[in-house]
């Protein structure tokens, strides 16, 4: 997942790499709570069918929202 930072949606900071758990992954979604930074996110390895590995959402967790994220959770 990478990320970059705008102020006026005219001129954006270079492109920088947020989360990398070692397989791909796809559309994050982060949350503030209680003290954390939540990240929702999809992991893409395996098939999308029911009853087979990955293919299914995940979370991590950081203190920062520009990470470090772990604690990453078993499939949901």
């Amino acid at each position: 997942i990478w990320y970059c930072h705008t102020e006026d949606f005219e001129t954006f900071t270079p492109a920088q790499k947020l989360f990398d758990p070692g397989y791909q992954v796809i559309d994050a979604s982060i949350h503030y709570y209680d003290g954390f930074y939540y990240m929702a996110f999809k992991d893409e390895r395996g098939h999308n069918a029911p009853g087979t590995h990955y293919a299914a959402i995940r979370t991590a967790r950081s203190c920062d929202i520009t990470g470090p994220y772990e604690d990453i959770s078993p499939l949901l």
